[in-house]
C-alpha cells in the first residue's frame, strides 16, 4: 500500500476553534479520527462542523500502528516539513545494551499519531487477516531504512 501525505497542520497552541477553521477546507465532510483521550476536543470540533470520531486504542495499538506504517510506502509532499522531521527522527526504545526493542519512543509523534488514527480501519482489517493466517511477524530491533526486502523505507516526494 502507498500512503501520500499531501498537507499538514502543525502549530503549537492551536485552539480547537482555529483547528476546525483550518480543517474545513482540507476535509470537507470527511470523517476524521481524533485522539480518544481528548473527548472534550472531539466534542468541540463536532460543534464546529467537523465530523470527528474517537480513535480506537487498545493494548499495543501504538506499536502495532507503527509496525503497520512501516509496511507501507509513505510519500511525503515537499511542503510537509514537520511530517518529514517526525518520520526522520522517529525512534524505538533501547534496552540497557543499546539494542532497539519493539517499543516506540512516545515523543515528537503528533503527526505520526494522526496518520495512525486516520488509517485505523485499514490497520484493523490487516490485523484481522494477519491473525487469521497465523503469520508471526517479528518487527523488533530493526531500522526502518534497512528493510530492503520489504521496500518500506519512508521517503519524501
Amino acid at each position: 500500500k502507498r500512503l501520500y501525505i499531501l498537507d499538514e497542520i502543525y502549530e503549537r497552541g492551536l485552539t480547537n476553534d482555529d483547528l476546525a477553521k483550518a480543517l474545513k477546507p482540507m476535509i470537507g465532510k470527511e470523517i476524521i479520527r481524533a485522539d480518544s483521550s481528548e473527548p472534550k476536543s472531539i466534542m468541540e470540533l463536532q460543534q464546529r462542523g467537523i465530523s470527528a470520531v474517537p480513535a480506537i486504542k487498545g493494548k499495543d495499538s501504538v506499536t502495532f500502528g507503527i509496525q503497520w506504517l512501516q509496511q507501507q510506502e509513505i510519500i511525503i509532499d515537499v511542503h510537509c516539513q514537520n511530517t518529514k522531521n517526525e518520520f526522520s527522527s522517529y525512534k524505538w526504545e533501547e534496552n540497557k545494551h543499546g539494542e532497539q526493542i519493539a517499543k516506540p519512543v512516545d515523543r515528537n509523534n503528533h503527526i505520526i499519531d494522526s496518520i495512525r488514527y486516520g488509517n485505523e480501519l485499514e490497520m484493523n482489517y490487516w490485523r484481522e487477516h494477519k491473525e487469521k493466517s497465523e503469520v508471526k511477524l517479528d518487527y523488533g530491533g530493526y531500522d526502518r531504512n534497512e528493510r530492503e526486502d520489504e521496500g518500506t523505507s519512508w521517503q519524501s516526494a
